[in-house]
């Protein structure tokens, strides 16, 4: 039976003792008894050094060779403590921790961690329980390697255990620990796919699509020479973030799109036997029509089934998606335009497409029924590579000349009539950056 100990106490380790012996040999050994008297405390503790004193791991105690009694007591009875009961097993572990963080030094600490770790992530009996104190053996730790290691064992027990959802909110400080944690590049690589496959098995479809792409974009790097082998290997993150990317409905599939068709990891598995068609849909959704995606979709029936992709909703995004392209080069469309373009049958189809897309935020229209136009007022380009930074940046330079040139015909003005010149600077340069840089979109699914 389970019995509340001091912490505090030095003694604590015989109350190990006892509950190592209890499991080791429950029939020959007995657990001091609980008292309901706290002045009983000094008595009970008495106990349990009398009764197991002197054992081997009671002399231990007694010699303060805490280090001998983690290792060879309490390691070698882990797997009999971790199916005994609950409050035994929290018991256990507590003071083991006490001990730990009391007597070990840095080094003895890092060495045992990992060990312990292992052992409470065998089994998923008592999960909660045992991910809890997976929790605390993380903060037990100091150093950065024994962390992410810690880290690591945590995330996939997390997954395996089906209790992922119980360590969203604990993991999100993640990103601030990243940088102390020195990885090379294939740790920050097994780190990503991992707190992908938590937020994918809690079912956050945001944090999970922002971990992929973290994930693809470190392929990426110049520094990070991915061989073919590590490509194979990253081919059902890459495969997921497609997915992810083709089923979101969510403005920030835009920048998904092209953050996905940009990447040279991407790029390397087009010519994959199963992940060719699912880049070619990608593309399509990125700058193609619904002529095309209806063309697809007819010799990809059985890949649309198999990866859970549900033809009408294709439709409607890429509708969306079509309608964005034709309001970049008009104000004003035709319903003719938009049921020839769209692959529409009627009026009223053709308003349901409308209402589509300005409910995605991709759009701000207005239907005109009587003269049956859409007039737009604010669209969302589909795609934004580098001609579109350059469009802008030339836009800008141009509205630099002309504000330019106005304030110079205003001062020249104020000179001639006499007046004092306008205290407001002809020099615009300075509100427009010589270079312009894409930020980094992670906004939720």
């Amino acid at each position: 039976m389970a019995r509340l100990v001091n912490l505090g106490n030095d003694d604590i380790g015989y109350d190990l003792v006892a509950l190592i012996e209890h499991v080791n040999d429950p029939s020959k050994n007995k657990l001091p008894t609980e008292s309901d008297n706290p002045d009983d405390d000094k008595e009970d503790e008495t106990t349990a050094q009398s009764l197991y004193g002197n054992t081997a791991l009671g002399k231990l105690v007694s010699g303060k060779k805490y280090k001998e009694l983690i290792e060879k007591g309490f390691l070698g009875a882990m797997g009999k403590i971790l199916a005994s009961n609950p409050e035994d097993i929290e018991t256990a572990f507590s003071i083991c921790f006490f001990i730990i963080q009391s007597h070990f030094d840095a080094a003895s600490s890092a060495k045992l961690l990992p060990q312990l770790m292992q052992a409470l992530c065998k089994d998923t009996a008592n999960s909660v329980l045992r991910l809890r104190l997976c929790v605390v053996l993380f903060n037990l730790s100091d150093s950065p390697a024994v962390r992410y290691s810690l880290f690591l064992s945590l995330l996939k027990y997390a997954v395996s255990s089906g209790n992922a959802a119980l360590v969203t909110q604990q993991i999100s400080q993640v990103d601030s620990w990243i940088p102390s944690w020195n990885l090379k590049p294939a740790e920050l690589g097994e780190l990503y796919v991992q707190l992908a496959a938590v937020h994918q098995t809690s079912g956050k479809r945001g944090p999970t699509q922002r971990y992929l792409l973290h994930y693809i974009k470190h392929l990426d790097r110049a520094d990070n020479k991915t061989d073919k082998a590590t490509l194979a290997a990253a081919k059902p993150q890459i495969l997921a973030a497609t997915l992810n990317t083709i089923k979101n409905t969510h403005r920030s599939c835009l920048a998904h799109s092209d953050k996905l068709l940009s990447s040279s990891s991407v790029k390397s598995l087009s010519s994959d036997e199963d992940f060719a068609p699912l880049y070619q849909l990608l593309r399509i959704f990125a700058n193609d029509s619904v002529q095309a995606y209806q063309k697809w979709s007819e010799g990809n029936k059985d890949l649309m089934t198999k990866h859970g992709l549900v033809h009408q909703n294709n439709l409607r995004k890429l509708r969306t998606l079509t309608f964005c392209s034709l309001g970049l080069n008009a104000d004003k469309l035709t319903f003719a335009v938009l049921k020839d373009k769209l692959m529409l049958t009627d009026a009223s189809a053709i308003e349901s497409a409308v209402i589509d897309a300005v409910t995605s935020g991709l759009v701000e229209a207005k239907i005109d029924q009587e003269n049956e136009l859409i007039i737009i007022q604010r669209v969302t380009h589909r795609s934004f590579d580098n001609s579109d930074w350059k469009s802008i940046h030339e836009k800008l330079t141009s509205w630099q000349a002309n504000v330019s040139h106005v304030l110079g015909t205003l001062h020249s003005a104020q000179t001639t009539r006499g007046l004092k010149p306008s205290s407001a600077s002809t020099n615009t340069s300075q509100g427009v950056p010589s270079e312009l840089e894409l930020a980094d979109d992670d906004t939720e699914v």
